[in-house]
């Protein structure tokens, strides 16, 4: 995959993501995070048992990103080790939350989508910053006034951008994201992103 082609692709493929899916009992949700030592890369998919909100399984995947960070084609240097990171867990999780964009993405596919149509799952993006869209109220539009995310408070006033990644509607996304949400933080996300440090922090002889 190049920047070139996946230009190309994202426009494409963003007709294939189901943003109508319903979620219906919650079991297991997990949240896929990276963690990164100059171009070498840590993923960790935590999947969440969300009665009690307490860790139920953890799989990683790590190697080096082919591509520095480009706005908007994220996926390029992060969705290979999520997928595999998640492709690792023994229990399938209901949806997976990811740190990124979905649909709200100036293509319409940002790197919630990719993981979501790779592994045929119900995804969710979740991005501290906004990449794409205008903000009206707690809503995110895209160029032409169609809702393409929702926006929420965290703790200390922080926003997050919610957007479908697939196989979810919006409505249902926010309701997965609050249900998850706790102390300020998404709480799958919170825990992939600090076992993906941990684990980046014990592989001490990668530079």
């Amino acid at each position: 995959m190049t920047p070139e082609r996946l230009l190309k692709l994202q426009g494409e493929l963003s007709k294939l993501v189901d943003a109508e899916g319903r979620i219906g009992d919650l079991g297991l949700v997990a949240g896929a995070d990276a963690a990164y030592r100059g171009d070498f890369a840590v993923a960790c998919a935590a999947s969440i048992d969300v009665d009690c909100m307490k860790i139920a399984e953890a799989s990683f995947c790590s190697g080096r990103a082919a591509y520095p960070y480009i706005p908007g084609l994220f996926a390029l240097r992060e969705a290979k080790i999520l997928i595999g990171a998640l492709r690792g867990l023994m229990a399938r999780p209901d949806v997976c939350l990811v740190d990124g964009h979905g649909v709200a993405h100036p293509r319409g596919f940002g790197l919630a989508c990719q993981v979501g149509l790779a592994l045929d799952s119900p995804t969710i993006g979740v991005a501290k910053r906004r990449l794409f869209g205008t903000v009206e109220g707690d809503k995110l539009l895209g160029a032409s006034g169609e809702v393409i995310g929702a926006i929420l408070t965290a703790g200390s006033g922080r926003r997050l951008y919610v957007s479908v990644g697939h196989m979810i509607s919006l409505p249902d996304a926010l309701m997965v994201v609050r249900r998850c949400a706790g102390k300020g933080e998404v709480i799958p996300l919170a825990i992939a992103h600090k076992l993906a440090r941990a684990k980046l922090s014990a592989l001490s002889h990668i530079t």
